[in-house]
């Protein structure tokens, strides 16, 4: 335990304003802020220039993602990856960034803000929005599918490996992922155990770029 821990006021705001966090967050994954910055530290007049941003409010932006440990602001004005903003990065071990685009997608946030009336009614927030299932919703959407599609995967990852390293497959011939999206978990488990066949089963335009 801290030998100052912060008052319990200033811990609640900081997790009510977690909502600020995470889309300042998403809109970095997005621009490819992280991506760049591993290129090497530059200034918000720079990544403003390659990314079309605003400069002043890309820099507003970024200082905010420094309070919080995502990135850092040199003395000179640039700004530098942290360890908090590696997995931000796209094409790395552990990447975050396609789950960090989706919390900040306008059909996915709505429908938490929406939670006031899942509680009271019992009903989804997200068909009460937009009159569908998210299923029926992702098939008129498929931009958005892609999306939820690359978030699971990008998330899923430590959680993949745990249970592989955690469960013994051994004795099972073959195993079936119901549901199992583009089939990175199945894709674990059967690099880890050679002799197991795998079976993905999902909606075929979830499932055929498993292939």
């Amino acid at each position: 335990m801290s030998a100052n821990p912060l008052p319990p006021s200033v811990t609640l705001q900081r997790l009510m304003a977690g909502t600020w966090v995470a889309h300042a967050i998403s809109l970095a994954a997005r621009l490819g802020i992280p991506d760049l910055l591993a290129e090497g530290a530059k200034d918000s007049p720079e990544l403003a220039r390659v990314t079309g941003t605003h400069p002043p409010s890309l820099y507003r932006v970024l200082r905010a993602l420094a309070s919080v440990g995502i990135f850092r602001e040199a003395d000179d004005g640039r700004f530098e990856l942290t360890p908090l903003a590696e997995p931000l990065r796209s094409g790395v071990p552990g990447s975050l960034r396609a789950f960090a685009i989706l919390l900040g997608e306008e059909w996915h946030w709505r429908a938490w803000g929406d939670l006031p009336h899942a509680v009271r009614t019992g009903e989804s927030a997200f068909e009460h929005l937009y009159g569908m299932t998210n299923f029926a919703y992702w098939a008129q959407h498929p931009d958005a599918e892609e999306i939820f599609d690359r978030a699971m995967t990008s998330r899923s990852g430590e959680e993949n490996e745990a249970v592989v390293t955690a469960y013994d497959f051994s004795g099972i011939d073959t195993l079936v992922d119901v549901g199992g999206g583009h089939g990175s978990f199945l894709a674990s488990i059967l690099r880890a155990n050679p002799g197991l066949r795998g079976i993905l089963f999902d909606r075929p335009e979830v499932a055929e770029p498993a292939q």
